[in-house]
């Protein structure tokens, strides 16, 4: 409890301390009228409506304003006009050079035009899992290689593995944000589940229809349904 300083406190001073005091109390009083005065002008302030800096404000305490939806899908929508810049035809242009490395830029070998064939006997030279990799009833693992070079005979068939990192992606986040699973069990259950989903997303089929026709397989002592496409 605030002591309080009354006049029969005050009374008990010398008459100059009397002076001080009572002059530091009026003093105090219209502080706390002025500090009074600041809060009920600074309530309700927000960087969105006044000079605050926006780091005065916890990320959480902003209002959150939701976005009508409009129900299209992300990106262009079909029918819209076309922007692009278009090539100007071989015809038109006054000098045409063609321009290919003569080297790697890396390693610095010389490179014989689009031919893959060097690159190609280089590495059907390096060690495989069919040199390396026995199973257990001593049969040699197939070779890959010829894998290696499939983009170069089927169309569509990328020669990055773009594809199979963004599917990773989600279980990626997921598990920086949660900090993975803490048993073996729990590893085994979200690789399954993740796997699902993204099996499933790729193909265009429901999960949630397909997790329910495994559930109902299991209790039915029946087969599971195949996650491999359909035909």
């Amino acid at each position: 409890m605030e002591p309080v300083v009354t006049e029969e406190i005050i009374a008990c001073q010398p008459p100059q301390s009397q002076a001080i005091i009572r002059l530091l109390l009026a003093r105090i009083a219209e502080l706390e009228a002025k500090v009074q005065q600041l809060q009920r002008q600074a309530k309700g302030k927000t960087p969105q409506n006044s000079s605050l800096p926006p780091s005065s404000q916890h990320p959480h305490a902003r209002p959150q304003r939701p976005k009508p939806k409009s129900g299209k899908k992300r990106g262009g929508q079909p029918g819209h006009a076309k922007h692009e810049r278009p090539l100007i035809p071989t015809e038109e242009c006054n000098h045409v050079e063609s321009c290919k490395p003569e080297e790697c830029r890396r390693c610095g070998t010389k490179l014989s035009g689009n031919d893959p064939q060097p690159l190609r006997h280089q590495v059907w030279g390096l060690p495989t899992q069919e040199h390396l990799n026995i199973d257990e009833t001593g049969t040699k693992e197939a070779n890959g290689k010829a894998w290696l070079w499939t983009f170069l005979r089927r169309q569509g068939v990328e020669p990055t593995n773009n594809a199979g990192e963004r599917s990773l992606r989600h279980a990626v986040i997921w598990r920086k944000l949660s900090f993975g699973a803490q048993s073996s069990a729990g590893s085994r259950f979200v690789e399954t589940m993740l796997t699902v989903i993204e099996t499933c997303r790729q193909q265009g089929r429901n999960v949630f229809a397909f997790l329910t026709n495994a559930v109902e397989a299991h209790l039915a002592h029946q087969s599971a349904p195949s996650l491999l496409p359909r035909a």
